[in-house]
Formats: C-alpha cells, sequence, structure tokens
C-alpha cells in the first residue's frame, strides 16, 4: 500500500523531471537493445517526481512506462514491487478455488448449514481475493502514469475497506445469531466504510 503524492505529470509537461539519457529511447539503437533499456532498473533519483514514493528505497525501480503492456511484462521481472504483486496476486488466485474445496470438505459435516452460512464465509473469501488483486493490479500498474496509478492507488485502498467489510459480515452473523437487528445494525456500519472509501 502507498501513500505517495501522484502529481499530474506527463512527459513533457512543466515541472515533470527530465530522464537521464540513459533512460531515453534512442530510435537508432537495436530492437532488442531498446527492450534491454526498458528492463534495465534505475536508481530513486532518476525517477519522475510522481514515482518517487521512499527515498530509503535507493535502487532496482521500474521506469514509467506510460503501457499497460511494459507494466504488465514487468510482473516476469525482478524489481523492488515484486514481492508486493506476487504476494497479493498468488493469494487473490487462490482465493476462489480455496473457498470452493473448502465448502467440499465441510458441506458433508455441516448438514444444518444453511445459504446464509455459505453466504456469510462467501463474503469473506470474496472481499479477501477482490483487496489482493486490486493491491496487484495496483502494485503492478504504479509506474504507468500520475492518471492510472492514482486511480489504481483508489482502488487499493477501497479493495482494503472490502476486506474489512467481508471479514465483519461472517463475525457479526455468528456473534449475533440470535440478534438479528444488531446483525442489520453492524453490517450497516461497516458496509459505509467501503462505500465512503470509494467516493472519496
Amino acid at each position: 500500500m502507498s501513500t505517495r503524492k501522484l502529481d499530474d505529470e506527463r512527459p513533457g509537461d512543466e515541472g515533470t523531471k527530465v530522464p537521464p539519457s540513459s533512460e531515453v529511447m534512442n530510435p537508432d539503437k537495436q530492437p532488442a537493445e531498446a527492450e534491454d533499456l526498458w528492463h534495465s532498473l534505475i536508481h530513486w533519483h532518476d525517477l519522475p517526481h510522481w514515482l518517487q514514493d521512499n527515498h530509503f528505497i535507493h535502487g532496482s525501480y521500474r521506469r514509467a512506462s506510460y503501457s499497460y503492456t511494459r507494466s504488465l511484462q514487468s510482473i516476469l521481472h525482478w524489481h523492488n514491487e515484486s514481492v508486493n504483486i506476487w504476494t497479493h496476486l498468488v493469494p487473490a488466485t487462490l482465493s476462489f478455488p480455496f473457498a470452493a474445496f473448502l465448502y467440499s470438505v465441510l458441506e458433508p459435516r455441516y448438514e444444518k448449514a444453511s445459504v446464509a452460512d455459505v453466504i456469510a464465509m462467501s463474503c469473506f473469501f470474496g472481499g479477501a481475493a477482490i483487496c489482493l488483486g486490486l493491491s496487484a493490479f495496483y502494485h503492478t500498474l504504479s509506474n504507468h502514469s500520475p492518471r492510472v496509478a492514482r486511480f489504481w492507488n483508489q482502488l487499493d485502498y477501497a479493495g482494503i475497506s472490502v476486506l474489512i467489510a467481508g471479514s465483519f459480515i461472517p463475525s457479526v452473523y455468528y456473534a449475533f445469531w440470535c440478534h438479528p437487528g444488531k446483525q442489520w445494525t453492524y453490517w450497516i456500519m461497516v458496509s459505509n466504510n467501503p462505500i465512503m472509501q470509494a467516493h472519496y
């Protein structure tokens, strides 16, 4: 997760840091050399202002891509966002298969479980998948451009709120099993959090 300030800077705009000569694509370079240049990593001081998030991390930064394709391709390369991407992408991908496996194991043991029980637990796994998935996409696309980075940064935080709400739903469901009124009161309160997060 990140709290960076993302300015509306674009290549050539006033105030945008001019990339070092090694970062500017040379049209005379061979395609293989140009591709190697895109995937070479740079130092914090060589980043555009909107990518300078944490000065304590000195190197292994991706270049600003201004391309969805190049940002997505960076998943397969090692850089300082790799751990953030993969530790969120893999669990997000496995959330639904694991939930289906858990259901197949538990369903025969708890014949009295209702549809409401299944929905309550599904909210948790769904919230986890959404949170981790949005986070993985944010860390993948954060080097695209200021506008794209800001958009996915907002979704990243919205995903946290969705996970919080998804975690509360089964907790409240079982804690207030005999008090439906209190269940709905807590659910409404918690649900307002991701709604407000998405709005702002």
